[in-house]
């Protein structure tokens, strides 16, 4: 079954979920000139490129400029996956290369993988086999804060204060 993730971000991000700021949503015949033009991205070159995404929950993958906050993309919704996807941009039917759930904002577990590569293949797109990088996420007990768990270190990032491990 898979999970929903509601966000868990600080308070101060929740207006961006009705900034309105551009986002794309990959389909079948998604094109990386339409992607980079409805993000207003100009395009230098680049063959590669790193986006925020988020999967919704009726399973469409929606991307947005890599500085998005996960909560704009989403646009305050509840998600079944969040992080970062790279694109290859070389081809007119772009793959993806690469895949985390690097979201602080939503911090869904390794395991949304799945309602990820569902979203990937039904809008036909080429992807990896799973996250090029898994992480799990703590809240601080002294100062609140979100912290990716790294090495089995439950230490926060801010304050030195010990982690709970989010959704375990």
């Amino acid at each position: 079954m898979k999970r929903l993730y509601e966000f868990v971000g600080p308070d101060r991000l929740r207006p961006d979920a009705t900034a309105g700021i551009p986002r794309y949503r990959l389909h079948p015949k998604a094109r990386a000139p339409d992607l980079l033009s409805e993000l207003e991205i100009r395009d230098l070159g680049m063959t590669e490129l790193t986006l925020t995404y988020i999967v919704d929950q009726r399973g469409m993958v929606w991307v947005a400029e890599r500085h998005v906050e996960h909560i704009a993309c989403a646009r305050g919704e509840p998600v079944l996956a969040a992080g970062e996807l790279t694109v290859d941009l070389s081809v007119k039917e772009f793959e993806i290369l690469a895949a985390t759930n690097q979201s602080t904002g939503y911090c869904p577990e390794p395991e949304c993988w799945h309602a990820l590569a569902e979203a990937l293949d039904a809008a036909g797109l080429d992807r990896p086999d799973g996250f090029e990088y898994a992480f799990r996420f703590g809240r601080c007990r002294k100062c609140r804060s979100i912290t990716v768990i790294k090495e089995d270190d439950f230490s926060c990032a801010e304050c030195g204060s010990e982690l709970d491990p989010l959704r375990q």
